[in-house]
């Protein structure tokens, strides 16, 4: 039962390696992303969310109570 489980780990890493080393032939091509736009788009996106953090806060923030009496 060892050398089966033996010879099946060393048959698995045999295949994993010669996937792994593979990859590096794969070539990465980075042309389509536009790295400035999408700066550009998260830039807007924080200060959407900073509006909607102010909007939040005006909205759940509990109201004023004084205890002046008005005559």
């Amino acid at each position: 039962m060892y050398r089966l489980v033996l010879f099946s780990l060393t048959l698995v890493g045999l295949v994993l390696v010669m996937n792994l080393s593979s990859y590096q032939s794969v070539e990465v091509n980075n042309e389509k992303y536009n790295f400035e736009a999408a700066e550009k788009a998260h830039i807007a996106h924080l200060k959407e969310v900073e509006e909607l953090a102010k909007i939040h806060a005006e909205v759940t923030a509990p109201p004023v109570i004084t205890d002046e009496v008005i005559e």
